[in-house]
Order: structure tokens, then C-alpha cells, then sequence
């Protein structure tokens, strides 16, 4: 599946403005522990008073295995065997007093639960490096691959994210995240969380995974040519595949300043859980995003609260990607905190680069900047008032074609992707601003330019809760 850049860029939004209102949210969520994507205080995973029956339940069962008959389902004494305690220190995940970011929650949980299965031989030794796949646990929307990295080289070095192709060299992920990035003397356990890019059944049923190390280069984007690669075969089991997580159809339609939002389904599994939204054609407002949606997991006033890690569309409809307590069947719900959205009428940007004058906008908040030129288009959004506070959220993007005043279209030379700078104030009465810049490519074009607007910091606030599973 091919993603064009006006789509990355939504789902970038999407993202940015999902984790801006759990800043927002902060103090409003005091009360729930743990809170959105904050460093615990206590080391009891993401579970509260029934975590700890569940957990000492689960040492009970565990510590008995070795002396009680094997019976019961097949799976379950597998996940048993496979269950790996203080998962999050064996990932070298934990931080002060044995604490970690809830964004963990879904490998370290998975890990505790035995949901992350062995790999046997899959190991690969090149230029002082040994490259070996430990577990993996893959569903129908994604792969977790725990994996270390034996370094033999005496220096601390660069370990780029895992990348998964197939064997002509194709990447069959829609996104993928690993920690950490760098690799000292001895050996590095790793976890990659993997989205697949399009149905799982289309998948080869061997998969190739690679990882580029390098000597550490602050300068570099990229893995530099003398990078070491290493690469290891991976065999899926498609049919495991399928039947693992589960779908709940939810068709759920509700309202926010009386747009209609539909939560169409959830599939929960040991990746995460995946929350597809779509928006009413009849709406008045364009929606750029859900502002601070949190999966809350948890019952009786007790409730975990988990950010959006990733967004992702798929024929169309946009998909929400949450960590999950895998050792958990306690209630899912959503909460929202509102919309980021402009009346369709209002997404054109009318500007004259060479007067410097913005002709239309959707309110007053933007303004040209001193730095603009005929060739360099550059804005600031003015944070007033309560606007610092949630400026998070504050990101603008527009597509990369425009109209010039005669009518003729033209591309922007750095296309969607602004280059974006917070600004200080810098005088009594001047307001802070985030600066955006964008490369129009010529000068002298035909006045005035008209711009389409692809997202705006525009947030309507107004708080939601949807149901997923009681």
C-alpha cells in the first residue's frame, strides 16, 4: 500500500493532537492513577486493586506449575512456560524505584503473560555483532518482536529500528517503533511493536527482519554506508494469526459540538487495541483529529489511562493504536476531551506573499512574519490567552498544491511538511508563536495565493465517554 504524504501528514496530526490533550488533561486526571503516558510512582504495572489479587494469583499458579498435573487448554500452559516475571527490568526497561512509561504496558505485559512465543535458531553473527530474535508475538494488525544484540566491538553504538521486508527487500510495515537506539559492550534486549501495512493474509509467510549498526553520528539521519546490516528469516503462522485478539463490533455514534463521530469497531489483541473512528459526511465542520482520546482500562472508579501511540488509515477509515494491560480483561472504555476541527467554509488560506498580507484565514491568530520573502512563505500563530497552555496541539499544515491568482497551480518545494519553530516573545505586549515556513519555489507569482488548509489548531473542547467492553 502506497501512503502519499498529504495522508502521513493527517495521521501525524491525528497523533500530535491525541497526545497534546492528555497534556491538557493532566490535572483533570489527577485523580486516576498513573495517569496518560506518565512515569508510574508505583511499580504495580497498569493495574490497581484487582491487579493485585490477579498478580498474586498468577505467582500462586506459577510457583505450583512444577508440581501439579498439566491440565487445561494446551495454550494456556504454553503461555505459562513462556511467561517471563519483572518483564519490564528484563527488557531493561525500568527507571527510578523500578518504574516505566505505561507506553511499555503492551510488550512488558505480554512478556508476563507468555503471549511473546520463543524463536528457536534465529541468529545471525557479522563484523563483531550477534543479531538474534528471542520471542515474537504477531495478530492480525501487527507484530511484537523482542530481539537483542550481542556487541562485541568495544564502542556504544547506533542500532537503527528493526525493519521487516520481504525477500526482495520490500517493507511490509505500515509503522514500526524500537527501543532503545543504542547498543554499549555486551548484550542489548530490544522489543519492536509492528503495524502491518495492509491484511495480514497478504503477507509472504516468510519475513526477513534487519537491523543497521553504526558508530554513533549525531549528524546522521540515516544508517551511515559502512553500517553493519544483519538480517534473519522469520516464519509466520498466519492460522495462529487469525485467531488471536478479538473484534467487537460498536457502531457507536456520538456527538461532539453536534458533529457525529462513529466508533465503528474495536479489535483487541496482544499488539494493542485498535479503535477504527469515521466522521459523519454531514457534518459542517472538517475534523482534523479527536482531541486527547485515552483508553481507559480499569472498573469501579479505578481507571489506567493509555495515549495514542500510533494512528494509521486504512480504505479510508482513520484507526487509533493504544497500549493494552495484556494481563488484564478488566473494562475498555474511550474518553475524549473534544475535536480539533474548522467549519468546511473556513480551510481555504488566502494570502499575498508580497504584500505580506493574509487575506483570508479562519481567524486572527496568524500573521505574517518579518522573515517572509516572494520565495519563503512564513507564518506565526500567535498563542493568546489560554492558547499557552494547550499549545500542543498547535500544528498547521497545508497541502502541497496551491493556486496562484491567475489560476495556475503550483507544488510547495518542501510539500506538506513545514519547517515548524516555537517563538519566544520577545517584547512587552508580543505574544509567543509557533513559526511555519514554506518554500513556495519562485518568485513573482501572481497574487494573491490561495492554500488548502489540511489541519488547524483549532480545539473545541467537550468531553466523551464511549463504551468498548464491560
Amino acid at each position: 500500500m502506497t501512503v502519499n504524504e498529504e495522508t502521513l501528514l493527517r495521521e501525524y496530526f491525528q497523533t500530535v493532537s491525541a497526545q497534546a490533550g492528555e497534556v491538557s488533561e493532566a490535572k483533570l486526571n489527577a485523580a486516576i492513577t498513573g495517569g496518560v503516558r506518565k512515569v508510574r510512582r508505583q511499580r504495580l504495572l497498569p493495574r490497581y486493586k484487582w491487579t493485585v489479587a490477579l498478580a498474586a494469583a498468577l505467582a500462586a499458579v506459577i510457583f505450583l506449575l512444577p508440581f501439579i498435573p498439566q491440565t487445561g487448554e494446551p495454550s494456556r500452559q504454553t503461555e505459562a512456560r513462556n511467561a517471563v516475571s519483572n518483564a519490564a527490568a528484563y527488557l531493561g526497561l525500568t527507571g527510578t524505584g523500578g518504574s516505566y512509561d505505561n507506553v511499555h504496558t503492551t510488550v512488558v505485559s505480554a512478556l508476563e503473560a507468555g503471549l511473546l512465543k520463543p524463536v528457536e535458531g534465529a541468529v545471525i553473527e557479522k563484523d563483531g555483532f550477534t543479531f538474534e530474535i528471542e520471542r515474537i508475538a504477531a495478530d492480525r494488525k501487527g507484530m511484537l518482536v523482542l530481539y537483542s544484540l550481542y556487541n562485541r566491538s568495544g564502542e556504544k553504538v547506533e542500532v537503527a529500528s528493526l525493519n521487516v521486508t520481504d525477500k526482495d527487500g520490500k517493507p511490509l510495515i505500515y509503522s514500526a517503533g524500537s527501543t532503545p537506539q543504542t547498543a554499549g559492550a555486551g548484550t542489548t534486549r530490544f522489543y519492536s511493536q509492528i503495524l502491518w501495512d495492509g491484511d495480514y493474509t497478504a503477507l509472504p509467510d516468510t519475513l526477513y527482519a534487519k537491523i543497521s549498526v553504526s558508530d554513533i553520528d549525531p549528524h546522521l539521519l540515516v544508517p551511515s554506508s559502512d553500517a553493519t546490516e544483519l538480517t534473519l528469516p522469520l516464519t509466520l503462522d498466519k492460522a495462529d494469526m487469525a485467531k488471536t485478539g478479538k473484534e467487537v463490533q460498536l457502531n457507536k455514534n456520538f456527538s461532539i459540538a453536534d458533529q457525529q463521530i462513529i466508533l465503528e469497531n474495536a479489535y483487541i489483541s496482544t499488539t494493542g487495541v485498535y479503535l477504527t473512528v469515521d466522521y459523519d459526511s454531514g457534518n459542517t465542520k472538517e475534523i482534523f483529529g479527536l482531541l486527547g482520546p485515552q483508553l481507559m482500562q480499569g472498573s469501579n472508579s479505578e481507571y489506567v489511562g493509555y495515549g495514542v501511540r500510533q494512528t494509521m488509515m486504512s480504505d479510508g477509515r482513520l484507526t487509533y493504536v493504544f497500549p493494552v494491560d495484556n494481563t488484564s480483561s478488566a473494562p475498555l472504555k474511550l474518553r475524549i476531551t473534544g475535536i480539533v476541527a474548522l467549519d468546511k467554509t473556513e480551510t481555504q488560506l488566502i494570502v499575498d506573499t508580497e504584500q505580506k498580507q493574509i487575506i483570508k484565514a479562519p481567524d486572527n491568530r496568524l500573521k505574517f512574519s518579518a522573515q517572509s520573502s516572494r520565495e519563503r512563505m512564513v507564518l506565526d500563530f500567535e498563542l493568546k490567552g489560554t492558547d499557552r497552555a494547550t499549545n500542543g496541539y498547535t500544528v498547521m499544515q497545508i497541502a502541497n498544491q496551491f493556486v496562484d491568482g491567475q489560476g495556475q497551480k503550483h507544488m510547495l518545494q518542501n510539500s506538506v511538511w513545514a519547517d515548524l519553530e516555537f517563538r519566544e516573545a520577545t517584547a512587552t505586549g508580543e505574544n509567543p508563536a509557533y513559526r511555519y515556513s514554506y518554500e513556495l519555489g519562485s518568485a513573482g507569482l501572481p497574487q494573491p495565493l490561495t492554500f488548502t488548509l489540511l489541519s488547524y489548531p483549532n480545539a473545541i473542547k467537550e468531553r466523551v465517554e464511549v463504551e468498548i467492553t464491560k
